[in-house]
C-alpha cells in the first residue's frame, strides 16, 4: 500500500503542478470546490459530524469541519485505504476520490496545452506520463484487491455513513463494554436511537455499580448524560463531570504555561456542595 500511496500522490503532484503553472487560482479553486463537494455530501446524508464527543453546537461544527478538511487533504494526496471507513471519507466516495484524482490529471494536462503554458515538455510526453503513473496505481490496486480478503473488497463500494456505523456498533452488539463505545462518541450521531441508549444505561446501572466492569471508569460515566442515569446517582456523576472538566482546564493551562488553578468560582461551589 505505501506503493500505490507513492502513485496517488505522484498523480496528484503532477495534476496540481500543471496547474500552479498556468495559474495559482486553477488550483486554489479546484481545491476548494473539492472540498466544498466533500462537505456538501456530508451534510446531506447527515454525516457531517465527527466522532469526538464535544458538547456545544458550535464548537462540534468547527471540530468537524477541520477535521473533516484535513482527513480529505491527507486521504487526497495518500489515499490511505483506512480512510474509506464509514466515519471518514466511506468506502464508496474514497473510490470515487481516486477516479477523480485520475480525472483530474487528464483535465490538468488539457488546460495546461490548451492555455498555451506547454514548454515544460512535449504534449504526448505529458499525456505518457499521466498515464503510466494511473496504469501503475490500477495495477498495484488492483493486485493488493485480488490478495485481499473478499468480505473487504465490498468496503470499497459501501455507502454505510459513520453514523449507521456507530449506531450499528450499538445496535447488533450483545456485549455491553461493546455497546459502552457508543457514549464515547458524539451524541450528534447516534440521536436518533437516543432512548434506547437510555433505557439501556437506566435499566443496567446498578448493575454495573455492583459487578465494576473495567469499561465502567470515570472517564466513560462522565460522558454519560445526566438524563440517562438514575436520579439516585445523579449527584455522584455531576461530580465526576465537574472534577473531569477542571482537570482538563488545568492540564491545558499547564500546557500553555500557566500552573494555576483554573476552576471557575461557580463550578467550585458546585463542586463543594455535590461532595459535602
Amino acid at each position: 500500500m505505501m506503493l500505490n500511496s507513492a502513485l496517488l500522490l505522484l498523480v496528484r503532484s503532477f495534476s496540481a503542478a500543471l496547474l500552479m503553472l498556468v495559474s495559482r487560482r486553477y488550483l486554489a479553486y479546484y481545491l476548494v470546490c473539492d472540498q466544498v463537494v466533500y462537505i456538501a455530501q456530508k451534510m446531506a446524508r447527515g454525516d457531517f459530524y465527527y466522532f469526538v464527543p464535544v458538547e456545544n453546537d458550535l464548537a462540534a461544527m468547527l471540530v468537524s469541519l477541520a477535521i473533516r478538511v484535513l482527513m480529505k487533504v491527507v486521504t487526497d494526496f495518500t489515499g490511505l485505504i483506512q480512510f474509506r471507513h464509514p466515519g471518514e471519507l466511506g468506502g464508496l466516495y474514497w473510490s470515487l476520490n481516486v477516479l477523480s484524482a485520475f480525472a483530474m490529471s487528464a483535465a490538468s494536462v488539457v488546460i495546461y496545452y490548451e492555455k498555451g503554458a506547454g514548454d515544460i515538455m512535449e504534449q504526448a510526453n505529458a499525456w505518457t506520463l499521466a498515464g503510466v503513473l494511473v496504469g501503475a496505481w490500477i495495477l498495484v490496486f488492483s493486485l493488493f484487491l485480488a490478495l485481499s480478503k473478499k468480505k473487504y473488497r465490498i468496503t470499497f463500494w459501501s455507502t454505510k455513513t459513520g453514523c449507521q456505523h456507530v449506531m450499528d456498533h450499538f445496535l447488533k452488539e450483545a456485549d455491553d463494554e461493546a455497546r459502552s463505545e457508543i457514549l464515547l462518541n458524539n451524541s450528534r450521531m447516534w440521536k436518533s436511537i437516543r432512548d434506547q441508549v437510555m433505557h439501556w444505561t437506566m435499566d443496567n446501572w446498578w448493575r454495573w455499580q455492583e459487578e465494576k466492569p473495567a469499561w465502567l471508569t470515570d472517564v466513560w460515566m462522565s460522558h454519560v448524560p445526566l438524563n440517562m442515569i438514575p436520579r439516585e446517582d445523579k449527584m455522584r456523576i455531576s461530580s465526576i463531570k465537574l472534577r473531569r472538566k477542571s482537570a482538563i482546564k488545568v492540564s491545558m493551562a499547564r500546557a500553555g504555561g500557566v500552573v494555576q488553578p483554573v476552576v471557575g468560582k461557580e463550578e467550585d461551589k458546585k463542586l463543594q456542595c455535590l461532595t459535602h
